[in-house]
């Protein structure tokens, strides 16, 4: 399964359609465990960039969320580990 997969973006179209995920979607890095993407955060530019990267872990987990006028909450979120370097390896096979 690739994030493309699992966002369920379609570059042409990217809001139309059904989504595999109905929350946001946290991606590590499978090596490092460095962040590459937080789909609360970063811009669909960010998130391109690692559309054919496939993921190789994928679990639930909470992050809390700071409330502007009733405190602070949870949010439910989704965290993958993406296999390193494997958006890189499809870019690479693309352009030749």
């Amino acid at each position: 399964m690739t994030i493309a997969d699992l966002i369920g973006i379609k570059r042409d179209t990217p809001f139309v359609g059904e989504k595999a995920l109905k929350c946001e979607l946290i991606a590590l890095d499978g090596k490092n465990g460095k962040i590459l993407f937080d789909t609360s955060r970063n811009k669909r530019e960010q998130i391109e960039k690692y559309f054919s990267g496939e993921v190789i872990a994928l679990w639930a987990d909470v992050k809390l969320q700071k409330g502007i006028a009733f405190g602070d909450y949870i949010l439910p979120v989704m965290k993958c580990y993406v296999s390193h370097n494997s958006w890189e390896k499809h870019m690479k096979g693309d352009s030749e």
